[in-house]
């Protein structure tokens, strides 16, 4: 059975993440995909159904909890689409770069969005943060379809620039006096500048 595990962690797992670094797999997708794994692990034949010993959600635990780290595709592919894959990885590091933090958690993109905060700034100055962190993610995705549909290329510091233009956009209506290279310059001290929203 370990072996199984294996190939189904490194091999399995592995086919899809280029699809899974361009597109949301419908439920479909990620459907099959799982019946193939708990197949193979279960070692389901022509023969007939066998007994799964222990549910796939067990099984995608952490082992701390339990479980044996298979790959959950639905939470994956979310993920990979807006933290882990190879662009988005170096548009955060970017940011992270840009905003003097220390980098984050990519793994999970609910933790990632909660943790995307300055500690102790005024809520306000965080809600600011939190539109830095939207302006991120929809370059990403806009540029991942740019690349889809017309076929351009996709650069990571011309998304984190749009990126960073977009949520100037947004909170220079919230600021007072901050123009875009102070923006672009120094970031924290134009935060100082946000009214109470």
């Amino acid at each position: 059975m370990a072996g199984r595990l294996c190939l189904i962690k490194f091999v399995l797992s592995a086919l899809p993440l280029f699809y899974m670094s361009m597109f949301k797999m419908s439920a479909i997708v990620v459907k099959e995909l799982v019946k193939l794994q708990r197949n193979f692990l279960w070692n389901w034949g022509s023969e007939g159904r066998k007994i799964a010993w222990v549910s796939w959600n067990k099984m995608c635990q952490p082992r701390e909890e339990g479980g044996l780290r298979m790959l959950d595709m639905r939470r994956f592919n979310t993920s990979h689409l807006f933290c882990t894959c190879r662009v988005a990885w170096l548009v955060w590091a970017k940011c992270y770069e840009w905003m003097r933090l220390a980098t984050m958690d990519h793994q999970e993109p609910k933790k990632h969005f909660a943790s995307f905060k300055v500690s102790g700034a005024k809520d306000s100055v965080n809600l600011m943060w939190v539109c830095v962190w939207i302006a991120v993610v929809g370059k990403i995705w806009k540029h991942r379809n740019i690349r889809i549909f017309i076929g351009g290329r996709i650069d990571h510091n011309e998304i984190f620039d749009l990126a960073q233009l977009k949520a100037w956009s947004w909170i220079k209506f919230k600021t007072q006096g901050v123009c875009f290279p102070d923006w672009c310059l120094e970031p924290m001290v134009c935060m100082k500048f946000v009214k109470n929203l």
